[in-house]
């Protein structure tokens, strides 16, 4: 019962999550096909992945200031920024309007990863850590579910359309996160936590390759995870939204939404499958099958497409969620969730600026079909990586120093 509450406690969070990202995907998705109507196809990719640049630049500091001034704060805040940016396209038209648009969006989604996952990390019981991250991928994925059902409409509709809808489901989000709980560790003052006996200061980028060295192997194989399925789920949301006005495309207007219908059917219950697996063993079994099912997928379409795509993102939901259980199960005293988190969501940026230029270069080079299935690349690397970097996920590294103060997140 202790267990149903703590899940229920978090409701309006697990709306903001959702209604974040339906009405970021509403504005996102659409962008390369808008774009499409006023650049070339290179130059579409190349001021996406520009955008995400832009993004990458500032995640660690976000981490910082999420650390700073409190993880629903800097979210309140990235959601209003969001909104703007969203009313952007319904008052300033043309080129300017979408470039403004665009670059402003990307300071809405800067606090959204790094802030929901310190979040968790810091609210989660250790052993409920599967079962939370598997709560937020859920939710999650249903935003990103509902914002596919609207891709078919939205990809033909005006600015002002794309703007005015994203902006009132954002809304929504907002609601929702000033319903949420407070951050449950304190960001005013110095504050001794459970796990150790020593105060925290923060000083975050001092300790940044500290904290990750101690959350090793969980922390640097997330890094990679999120590099190379954000370079793929990006090459994606680029490709096919333009695929979907191309009747020469054999393409459901439902494609995209298969990757997260994925992660509803199967999250909770690969959630619980993870506490009863080695973490090792099941990041390795996901990247494989993520990795072999994406080189598939390029060649696909109609419902072979549904079908690859599902397994694809049942492989990548096994080993996401293994991966921060995992982190959390290393993370003792959450001295650094804020930073690691940022540094975590930086390289995921970084793979959805690589996506989209590349996408964009190579969708005239070798076609679609093919683009997409080149992004297995990446998910391979990783998949040796688990190999080379993994270890006993049951032993637990000591802090280098468990008497000396040090810097929180």
């Amino acid at each position: 019962m202790k267990k149903i509450f703590s899940i229920f406690h978090l409701l309006p969070f697990w709306l903001f999550i959702l209604f974040f990202k339906f009405g970021g995907d509403m504005h996102f998705t659409p962008l390369a096909p808008l774009g499409e109507r006023m650049f070339d196809t290179w130059l579409v990719g190349l001021l996406i992945g520009g955008a995400s640049l832009f993004q990458l630049i500032l995640d660690v500091p976000a981490g910082i200031l999420l650390d700073k001034f409190g993880y629903i704060r800097m979210i309140r805040l990235g959601t209003l920024t969001f909104i703007g940016a969203s009313l952007i396209l319904v008052f300033v038209g043309g080129p300017v309007g979408f470039i403004l648009s665009l670059f402003s969006a990307s300071l809405g989604w800067l606090f959204y990863s790094p802030g929901v996952n310190a979040y968790l990390l810091s609210t989660a019981p250790k052993k409920e850590a599967e079962r939370f991250m598997s709560f937020r991928d859920v939710f999650d994925a249903t935003g990103v579910l509902l914002s596919a059902l609207a891709v078919p409409f939205l990809v033909t509709a005006s600015p002002q359309v794309i703007g005015l809808s994203a902006a009132g489901v954002l809304s929504l989000a907002f609601l929702s996160s000033m319903l949420s709980p407070k951050d449950k560790v304190s960001v005013h003052e110095e504050k001794k936590v459970e796990h150790h006996h020593f105060y925290i200061r923060r000083d975050a980028f001092r300790n940044l390759f500290r904290s990750l060295d101690r959350l090793n192997p969980a922390s640097w194989l997330l890094i990679a995870h999120g590099l190379s399925a954000s370079i793929f789920y990006s090459t994606v949301w680029f490709v096919l939204p333009i695929m979907m006005v191309d009747p020469s495309k054999r393409i459901f207007g439902i494609s995209l939404g298969i990757f997260d219908l994925a992660i509803i059917a199967l999250g909770i219950l690969l959630g619980r499958a993870v506490r009863n697996i080695r973490h090792k063993l099941a990041v390795t079994i996901g990247l494989l099958v993520f990795a072999v099912t994406v080189a598939l997928l390029g060649k696909q379409t109609e419902w072979l497409f549904l079908i690859f795509g599902f397994i694809a993102t049942a492989g990548d939901e096994l080993s996401n969620i293994s991966l921060w259980a995992w982190l959390a199960k290393i993370d003792k005293d959450h001295s650094s969730d804020g930073i690691v988190s940022g540094t975590i969501s930086l390289f995921q940026d970084l793979g959805w600026m690589i996506g989209p230029v590349s996408a964009g270069i190579l969708y005239g080079l070798v076609g679609p079909e093919m683009t997409i299935s080149l992004g297995s690349i990446p998910i391979f690397i990783t998949f040796i990586l688990s190999l080379i970097l993994g270890s006993d996920d049951n032993h637990i590294p000591p802090h280098p120093h468990p008497k000396r103060l040090r810097n929180k997140r």
